[in-house]
């Protein structure tokens, strides 16, 4: 999504959107195993993402579940990266850039990034 001379390889790209697929399942997963329990999302997880080994997947379920930080820190990923391609989306080829480095300055919640990204993405545009 940023700008950039190089092209990126039809298999890099491939990989991007797996990554972005599967954080999105597993931001789903999250969320429901937390509510229904480990054993619904076990079927749903694996349905969703058959590459994935089934030890991996129970152990992402259980600390999603189980451990405190897992609980609070994993289930943020896919929201974030959606959050961001989100806020790309308003910027052009240029100008990606400055918000990339308006985000690397410090740490925001979601609300304060989504406002401060469309600040910003209004400042360039009227700057153009």
């Amino acid at each position: 999504m940023l700008p950039g001379e190089q092209k990126l390889e039809p298999q890099s790209l491939v990989s991007r959107e797996l990554h972005r697929y599967n954080l999105l399942v597993m931001n789903n997963v999250h969320i429901l195993a937390n509510e229904q329990g480990f054993q619904p999302q076990w079927t749903m997880r694996f349905r969703h993402l058959p590459f994935t080994t089934k030890d991996v997947l129970r152990r992402e379920i259980t600390d999603r579940t189980k451990n405190p930080l897992f609980r609070g820190y994993q289930y943020v990923y896919g929201i974030a990266k959606e959050s961001f391609l989100t806020a790309l989306s308003r910027f052009g080829p240029e100008s990606r850039w400055e918000l990339l480095r308006f985000c690397l300055h410090w740490p925001m919640s979601g609300p304060q990034f989504e406002r401060a990204a469309g600040e910003l993405a209004d400042k360039v545009a009227g700057a153009v």
